[in-house]
């Protein structure tokens, strides 16, 4: 079974129709569980037999962002933690789905995990890590 959080997003929306397409066995999750909650997400968890994880969940307003660049990290980089963790305790495999801002958005081909990061404003700070 796969765990689409974040489904309620543009991005989860839109993965979540292509799952139900292919007839791919999956639940979804947004603010109703909160990820930046671990015990929260433990409790979303129990019970299923979730062997991936697709964290499509984000803190997007990218403007807003330099005034709320706390909320902003509890999403992007607490959230996901969590996400991990929780992935690992129970044996599934996680896709984690980001921008390029950590990277600094001026690239003109994919980035490689291992890029330098480059963060200019809050939001590229947060999803650096």
């Amino acid at each position: 079974m796969i765990w689409l959080i974040g489904n309620k997003g543009m991005l989860g929306t839109e993965l979540g129709l292509i799952l139900a397409a292919k007839g791919l066995e999956h639940f979804g999750s947004d603010r109703e569980c909160d990820i930046t909650d671990l015990a929260a997400l433990r409790s979303g968890a129990r019970g299923k037999r979730i062997e991936w994880i697709v964290n499509c969940s984000a803190y997007t307003a990218v403007d807003k962002a330099e005034e709320e660049e706390a909320l902003a990290r509890r999403i992007n980089a607490t959230g996901a933690e969590n996400i991990a963790i929780v992935a690992s305790e129970i044996g599934a495999r996680l896709i984690h789905i980001s921008t390029d801002y950590g990277f600094g958005g001026e690239g003109t081909r994919p980035y490689l995990q291992d890029a330098p990061v480059a963060p200019a404003r809050a939001h590229r700070r947060n999803k650096a890590g």
